[in-house]
């Protein structure tokens, strides 16, 4: 099967300007009354600061005798900006367990007492990172409780760039083709643009810059990607949202299948920025089902 270079009539086509490939970002709300930005870092939530409603992660017990999840509803949060805030709600938790029986579910509802605590900063933004609930002042306690009091989904800092952190996936497989940018980019159908052999500087900070390998049909490429514009995002929490990727060279045949070896990469990679070299940009933005805040 035939592949086109990136110096070929694609790249003559580009001499005349940029060809941006530019998602759309959309805009997240937040209340009336304009809670300081600060943030539960969870992915998920509907809202972004000040949830009113949020599930607690399920718990099962080793034997699967026992399963219990609790979800909270009709939060009114104080003191949020602080460093820790409180909310009362309702929490419905349901349980499976030797009493009922593993086809039957008991459930109670009860008010609670929810604190957010553990007050950061991640990637320039405000954030939460623990998040925990127990019953109000004479509230009875039903059984497992326990183990659904803690949101164990609400996590440290991470700063992500859609499902990638740099570092996590790389530590098994440092020349792979792990991050697949803000959004799969075609480049020409039937082809994609796959990052590889990724090596960043300055992850987490306002703006970081990636140099790595780019993979195009059965051709690769010396690559050069800028992440900035942190938001918050409903799917990934703390996340880059604008990209520009820049694809540098003419190309080099693909050998092999898997990972870039470590010469092809530090020699791609030697490309980028060189004098005389051609390439071609691509922009990006996070996808509107990303939920991002403005």
């Amino acid at each position: 099967m035939a592949t086109t270079g990136i110096g070929n009539g694609w790249l003559r086509r580009l001499a005349l300007g940029l060809l941006p490939l530019v998602g759309v970002l959309a805009a997240g709300t937040t209340s009336a009354a304009s809670p300081p930005a600060v943030y539960i870092d969870q992915a998920g939530l509907s809202e972004a600061a000040q949830p009113s409603a949020f599930r607690l992660p399920e718990y099962h017990s080793a034997d699967l005798h026992t399963l219990v999840n609790a979800a909270v509803s009709g939060v009114i949060w104080s003191s949020w900006g602080s460093a820790s805030a409180k909310g009362s709600g309702q929490a419905l938790v349901q349980w499976t367990d030797a009493t009922t029986g593993l086809h039957a579910q008991a459930h109670a509802t009860l008010p609670v007492i929810v604190t957010a605590s553990g007050l950061q900063t991640c990637g320039g933004l405000s954030v939460y990172t623990s998040l925990v609930m127990a019953p109000a002042p004479g509230a009875t306690m039903p059984p497992h409780f326990a183990q659904v009091e803690h949101d164990g989904n609400v996590q440290p800092c991470a700063v992500h760039a859609a499902n990638y952190v740099a570092g996590q996936s790389e530590r098994g497989d440092p020349n792979g083709c792990l991050f697949k940018g803000l959004r799969e980019v075609i480049i020409r159908s039937p082809f994609s643009l796959f990052y590889c052999a990724m090596r960043w500087h300055g992850w987490g900070h306002s703006t970081t810059t990636g140099l790595g390998v780019a993979r195009i049909g059965f051709s690769q490429y010396g690559l050069r990607v800028r992440l900035g514009r942190i938001r918050w995002c409903r799917k990934w929490t703390v996340s880059y949202t604008q990209e520009t990727a820049e694809v540098w060279g003419n190309g080099e045949a693909i050998t092999g299948q898997g990972n870039v070896s470590s010469s092809a990469a530090a020699r791609l990679r030697g490309l980028v920025g060189r004098a005389g070299q051609p390439h071609k940009t691509v922009r990006e933005a996070a996808s509107g089902g990303a939920g991002c805040v403005s």
